[in-house]
């Protein structure tokens, strides 16, 4: 796991040897029997569009997932959804997924279609959408 490319990426010096860096950076990776993992913290609200395309990164990019928290029924939960994958086809849905001690990631369900905004956002209630009676009365005062 390379936690986080954005400051790998700062510590190269001279710019113009960035790309060349990843593009070894890969070759090896490659060669050796792993699977890396790189982070890179985005703001939020624009990771659906991210485009690491003329960028060193986009080398490393093979596969995008995006994970993200978000609020539902006043709850932040954890969802995950794959952006993009090279040499493959994939499923685009948001699911909801949970860190467990000693099993590692969880991926559970399809998330529901309201909980894809960011935690601090408004966010669907429980009875979302249907007045109570007590409700209704109060606004009929």
């Amino acid at each position: 796991m390379i936690d986080s490319a954005a400051e790998l990426e700062r510590g190269i010096v001279d710019a113009d040897r960035r790309p060349e860096f990843f593009a070894a950076l890969v070759s090896y990776l490659r060669g050796v029997p792993v699977t890396t993992y790189l982070t890179l913290d985005v703001p939020r609200g624009t990771a659906q569009e991210l485009d690491l395309t003329g960028t060193p990164l986009a080398v490393l990019a093979e596969n995008l997932l995006l994970l993200r928290e978000v609020e539902y029924i006043g709850h932040a939960r954890r969802v995950i959804s794959v952006l993009r994958m090279r040499h493959s086809g994939y499923d685009p849905s948001v699911r909801e997924f949970h860190l467990a001690a000693g099993q590692g990631i969880q991926i559970l369900g399809v998330a529901p279609p309201s909980a894809g905004s960011p935690t601090g956002a408004p966010s669907e209630t429980a009875d979302s959408g249907s007045d109570s009676e007590a409700d209704a009365a109060a606004r009929e005062r």
